[in-house]
């Protein structure tokens, strides 16, 4: 009589050949490796503390301060208090500070220059130079024409939906209907300034760049083609303007 073989019991694990037993210990070895990689570059970041404020004191939140730390570049802002903390990589770099109304500020730093103050100057006034009243750049103080400028941020900041509006808001400026150019017909868009009788012919010069847009024919203005995005800044010469523009420029430009 045979002996019956016992079956053996299996135990749910599958058997691990050498191969497999390998991988395992590679795969484990690596994630050890990144884990102490990371502990590493955690040990070794440097905190930059600071506080921006003015020459006379008073703390500038909101304040953009960027530093340069070898290929890394960080960015905060101050807080109510004037405040700002950065991690850095580097224990060196290049801070720069810039807020508005203010000229910018920049200091080299290093980990044991922690905290560090930053006093910022108030920015020059820039001179306004416009080109309108005299063909030529001249200052806004330096010209007896009474010209108005709108900047960029004027323009796009705004509640009017199109040029035309944001121009009717200057005092003088008018147009020959009250419509807007998003609904009126451009015939009666005519544009005018000092009381000078606006019609659907403008009797204001309309220059982008020093290139004419009043309609050759009619003289209206398509003013939904001047995106105000697209415009620097905007220039209203109210008075005439005839000797230096011609006939089209009797009620301004």
């Amino acid at each position: 009589m045979q002996p019956r073989s016992i079956p053996q019991r299996q135990t749910g694990y599958p058997r691990l050949t050498k191969a497999r037993l390998s991988q395992r210990i590679i795969a484990r070895s690596a994630k050890v490796f990144a884990t102490l990689l990371i502990l590493c570059s955690v040990a070794y970041a440097s905190e930059l503390r600071g506080r921006v404020a003015d020459e006379s004191g008073a703390v500038i939140p909101g304040a953009q301060v960027q530093l340069t730390a070898g290929s890394q570049t960080y960015n905060t802002t101050s807080n109510n208090s004037g405040a700002f903390s950065i991690t850095a990589s580097a224990g060196k770099g290049m801070l720069r500070v810039s807020a508005t109304g203010f000229a910018s500020a920049s200091v080299d730093w290093t980990d044991s220059a922690s905290p560090i103050s930053i006093t910022l100057k108030p920015a020059a006034i820039a001179d306004i130079v416009i080109v309108t009243s005299e063909r030529s750049a001249t200052s806004i103080e330096q010209t007896a024409a009474n010209v108005v400028v709108l900047n960029a941020w004027e323009l796009s900041n705004h509640a009017a939906p199109t040029l035309d509006d944001a121009l009717r808001q200057v005092p003088g400026f008018t147009l020959f209907r009250r419509s807007s150019s998003l609904t009126a017909n451009p015939t009666t868009q005519g544009a005018s300034a000092r009381g000078v009788g606006a019609s659907g012919a403008s009797r204001m010069l309309v220059l982008e760049d020093g290139v004419p847009l009043n309609d050759a024919f009619g003289g209206w203005v398509f003013w939904d083609q001047l995106p105000r995005i697209a415009l620097d800044h905007a220039e209203i010469l109210r008075g005439g303007g005839s000797s230096l523009y011609g006939s089209s420029a009797l009620g301004g430009i």
